[in-house]
């Protein structure tokens, strides 16, 4: 950073933001006849994470990036890559932009499909009664390595992926009656 050609505390840099440039939310809810239909989606475009989970010890699980590394003449010199090692004399694992990514995303958090039973139907057994299917956290859209570019945590681990696992994908059925 600083141009003297040598590598020390003279260049260190802020490397990353982990907060986002912008935040959007939308909803769509679409009725017709007795179906009725509901999505809710967002996105975070603009942020950083830092994946400290890849900075795990020597005798650790690794992420397949690994298989990327480098491994001898003619293959990658790319720094995100460098050479495994269990001893790693050059402390691979110190904190560096190595392990810095765009961690934006768009998810479909909330889908819903569902369907209220002609009163006709009912037959005065109930007011109403619909009958629905909902997935949470359906997809997530992104080009982020780690499990899930919405971090768990509290605001001390803003922008820190620590491997904590994803949010669920749940999928729900159902049943709303009305006496």
């Amino acid at each position: 950073m600083d141009g003297n050609g040598v590598i020390d505390a003279s260049d260190k840099t802020k490397i990353g933001d982990p907060f986002p440039d912008f935040t959007v939310g939308w909803n769509l809810n679409i009725g017709y006849k007795n179906f009725d239909f509901t999505a809710f989606t967002y996105a975070s475009v603009g942020n950083d994470v830092y994946s400290a989970w890849e900075r795990n010890g020597n005798y650790t699980n690794r992420s397949r990036m690994t298989l990327a590394r480098w491994t001898g003449e003619g293959t990658t010199n790319d720094p995100r890559f460098p050479r495994y090692s269990f001893t790693d004399a050059n402390s691979n694992i110190r904190v560096s932009d190595r392990y810095v990514q765009d961690g934006s995303f768009i998810k479909l958090k909330n889908v819903q499909l569902g369907y209220t039973v002609p009163a006709t139907a009912l037959k005065n057994v109930c007011k109403s009664m619909r009958v629905y299917l909902q997935v949470r956290n359906a997809i997530t859209l992104t080009k982020f390595t780690g499990l899930d570019p919405e971090i768990a945590g509290g605001i001390m681990d803003t922008g820190i992926d620590r491997g904590a696992y994803p949010q669920a994908r749940t999928f729900s059925f159902g049943l709303d009656i009305k006496l």
